[in-house]
């Protein structure tokens, strides 16, 4: 366009706002004059009243006071039309002034419209408010770039509610939506959608203060060509930044990992809503269904840390492997690094919830809704190897229901629900609730293969407090046949050689439903509690209706570790198919202190394994000895 159209264009557009401006001042009269025309009526309606009921108490008579009560509603009536038109009225020049601040936009020079993005591209080189105009799609850009760069510090990019789409994507026609240049600093991205796109956006590196906010990121990924050609497909992805703020999205219709992050230091989380993602296939020539929520990963420092996730609601996902020889995972939110001496730290998760997970697969599953873990090294002792892994971490408040998965009679095969795992040094997991993790089989007859569900799953070093969390409600009442590898099904469990200085208190596990195999094998643990721990307190939990209430074991001799001495007091466990308390292997748990807890109608013993140090017995409602020594390893049977 010549200078002098757009000259010529641009005051056109103003006299047209002049114009409006013009009406919307005249409505604005109007509306102050409707509220001076309700003064007069109500005026009127009083002067109807008689005179000596403008002062009730004068005129106790009850026609007088009827009267009165009549015009009284009449003048209500009167106020309430009159609100009503105000309201109409306010609501009206709301939206043409939002109508008039859109235009007045793009006539600041920095308006985008189609035509400017085209086939090649938009570089945003200056700072400042750049404001689409229109809806822009585009067949694809040249050698899949993005449609727009950002490479100029503070600018905010402002969709306007408009869509910036890529039509028609295949794995032949790929793009970034929006790429923020490595460096670039002060950014905002608001309002609107982008569709269609594999990255739709990408935050390439060593930039700061980035903002995310009240966007839809819709239908990335669900061509199925993306999985056939193994094209990785990712919302929002960020690499080595600080200071991310990703609120109040929508993220709706795509697949594979919505946002995928990598050594951020300042992230915010919040308010977004994730749901209906599908597993995408992203690795050529492996049969891997990978779907990932909220995914943060570390390979190397510096490692993300300050972060806080909280009030996202994560729903309806899907990881479905259909090919044989296959593995499905998936994660709603995970935090990891997966190299051994790196570790993420200042992590808050709370107040998310989580629902409705689905996956299957021939070769294994995998699904946590909630993962916080380090790098895996199984030939160091645990206790060093999680000192590898992440430091300070809140999990609170949380969320989560309805995962399901499906595995299949393959050699080998392994299937898991772990529905909360953290496994961290400085850990504070409460008020957590977990609900329905169902187990849809098959019943295999392959001894190799493995299950395992589990409501809370923690494995840490030092410093780790469980309190207030609640699990119900695990079957895996298909199960019918004893010939798994092993079947681990617990509400809450702590693996390995378990947490050193851990308070476990008052969570409530109810309603295992457990397979038709036996309760305790060598290779299989059934139990609302399997606790491996070495130098913790357990109290005031409840185990009931599961199949067993409480285990502990001890394998810390098989790492040149003591024995464990754990104090564990005033829990109750009734109601379980086998027992309610049981010391496994008394030689390495004869440290254990139990006392003042409470079993009863377990068939299979309320106290089994409580051997090697005094028993204090006594018959309820009798009440403990005084000043009971914890130390003392004293046992006390109801």
């Amino acid at each position: 366009m010549s200078s002098l159209k757009q000259r010529q264009y641009n005051n056109n557009k103003r006299l047209e706002i002049h114009q409006k401006l013009l009406t919307l001042r005249q409505k604005i009269v109007e509306n102050r004059k409707s509220k001076l025309l309700a003064v007069p009526k109500v005026k009127e309606s009083l002067a109807k009243l008689p005179k000596k009921c403008h002062k009730i108490k004068v005129c106790p008579s009850t026609a007088c006071q009827d009267s009165a009560n009549k015009c009284l509603r009449s003048i209500s009536r009167d106020v309430r039309a009159t609100a009503a038109l105000v309201c109409e009225t306010r609501n009206r020049i709301l939206k043409e002034l939002n109508e008039i601040e859109d235009s007045l936009h793009c006539l600041t020079g920095n308006e985008i419209r189609a035509v400017d993005v085209g086939t090649t591209g938009l570089i945003i080189d200056k700072p400042g408010l750049w404001h689409f105009c229109e809806n822009i799609q585009t067949p694809g850009i040249v050698n899949q770039g993005p449609a727009i760069i950002i490479a100029a510090n503070d600018v905010v990019l402002d969709l306007g509610g408009f869509v910036l789409q890529l039509l028609n994507p295949t794995s032949a026609n790929v793009g970034d939506g929006i790429d923020i240049a490595p460096g670039v600093q002060n950014v905002t991205i608001r309002n609107g959608t982008l569709r269609g796109w594999n990255f739709s956006i990408n935050i390439l590196g060593e930039n700061d203060l980035v903002i995310i906010e009240k966007l839809k990121i819709i239908e990335f990924g669900v061509d199925e060509s993306f999985n056939a050609n193994n094209v990785t497909v990712i919302g929002i992805q960020a690499v080595n930044m600080s200071n991310l703020i990703i609120s109040n999205n929508i993220f709706d219709n795509g697949s594979g990992v919505v946002i995928a992050l990598f050594a951020i230091d300042g992230l915010l989380i919040e308010n977004n809503i994730i749901s209906n993602i599908v597993g995408n296939t992203p690795i050529p020539g492996i049969g891997f269904v990978v779907l990932e929520a909220i995914d943060i990963s570390d390979i190397a420092n510096p490692t993300s840390q300050n972060i806080t996730i909280r009030n996202n609601i994560i729903e309806n996902l899907s990881s479905i492997a259909t090919s044989a020889n296959s593995f499905a995972t998936l994660q709603a939110i995970s935090l990891s690094t997966v190299v051994p001496d790196i570790f993420q730290q200042n992590i808050i998760i709370e107040s998310n919830i989580i629902q409705q997970l689905t996956a299957s697969a021939d070769l294994g599953v995998d699904v946590e809704a909630i993962f916080v873990a380090g790098a895996f090294v199984p030939e160091i002792p645990p206790i060093s190897e999680l000192l590898s892994g992440p430091h300070g971490v809140v999990c609170q408040n949380n969320v989560v229901q309805g995962i399901s998965i499906t595995g299949s009679a393959q050699p080998n095969a392994g299937f898991e629900i772990l529905a909360i795992q953290i496994e961290a040094q400085h850990v504070a997991l409460e008020k957590n609730i977990v609900h329905n993790l169902v187990y849809n089989g098959p019943d295999t007859v392959d001894p190799s293969t493995f299950v395992g569900i589990f409501g809370l799953f923690s494995r840490g070093g030092q410093g780790y407090i469980s309190k207030n969390n609640i699990v119900e409600n695990i079957n895996a009442s298909v199960i019918t046949s004893a010939t798994f590898d092993s079947i681990n099904i617990a509400g809450y469990q702590s693996c390995v050689c378990g947490i050193d200085g851990a308070l476990i208190e008052g969570n409530y596990i109810v309603n295992i439903v457990s397979p038709s195999v036996p309760l305790i094998s060598t290779s299989s643990f059934l139990a609302g509690f399997n606790l491996v721990t070495r130098t913790s307190e357990l109290q005031n939990n409840v185990s009931n209706n599961n199949p067993n209430g409480f285990i502990f074991q001890n394998i810390s001799p098989e790492f040149g570790l003591p024995p464990a001495h754990n104090i564990i007091n005033t829990n109750t466990a009734i109601g379980n198919l086998n027992i309610g308390f049981w010391n496994i292997d008394p030689d390495n748990t004869i440290l254990n202190a139990f006392y003042n807890n409470y079993a009863r109608s377990n068939p299979g013993g309320n106290f089994v394994g409580l051997t090697g140090s005094p028993i204090v017995t006594w018959t309820l409602p009798a009440l403990p000895p005084p000043n009971v020594d914890k130390l003392a390893n004293v046992n006390i049977l109801p």
